[in-house]
């Protein structure tokens, strides 16, 4: 079975089909409705097409044809329902959604700043964290969540704006995970447990 977890996979087909698959760290909203990913709001990469969806654009399950090396039902975006069932195709050739090639490097290195949970890196090892925390200390974004640990780098200078009264209003009765990871997130969580359910700090 072909391991679909590659950055980029091509699979020609009969009608010259060709399938780009992007990698998860370059994306950080839906691509059908702009919805930005969150601990709860995950990533699902279409089967067909290799896009990344919100669960709400991605939830149809469908037979995808045997040379794309799967077994059972699998997600496909609202978009590949019709390519999948055979009602999209042109003269000769299927129609199929607009996929992205390899991102532009410079763009993709001016844009990238990492995932702001890292429970949700595709490569969780050693190297894959080191790299998320470098690529957000090179934007000043020192602070990183996993799962409910927060991680602070030193940058080593002053910061705009990281600890200002309107930072700190910003972040006052809102919930985790609704804006950048930030230690006024967790002093905001931890002060609604002490007021709502009585818990120590």
């Amino acid at each position: 079975m072909t391991n679909r977890r590659s950055a980029v996979i091509s699979i020609n087909l009969a009608d010259n089909w060709t399938d780009n698959w992007v990698p998860d760290d370059f994306v950080k909203i839906c691509e059908k409705c702009n919805s930005k990913f969150t601990f709860l709001n995950r990533r699902h990469h279409c089967r067909c097409c290799g896009r990344i969806f919100c669960k709400k654009c991605c939830k149809t399950r469908m037979e995808l044809p045997e040379e794309y090396g799967y077994e059972g039902p699998q997600r496909v975006c609202i978009d590949c329902i019709l390519i999948v069932e055979g009602k999209k195709r042109g003269k000769g050739k299927k129609k199929v959604p607009k996929t992205h090639g390899p991102p532009n490097p410079r763009k993709r290195e001016a844009l990238d700043t990492g995932v702001d949970d890292m429970v949700m890196l595709s490569d969780i090892s050693e190297q894959g964290i080191l790299t998320n925390l470098r690529k957000r200390y090179k934007h000043d974004l020192i602070y990183t969540y996993i799962g409910n640990v927060l991680i602070s780098v030193n940058p080593f200078k002053p910061i705009n704006n990281l600890y200002s009264p309107q930072t700190l209003k910003e972040y006052r009765g809102k919930y985790p995970y609704e804006l950048e990871p930030h230690i006024y997130m967790i002093a905001e969580e931890m002060y609604n447990q002490l007021i709502q359910n009585g818990e120590n700090q």
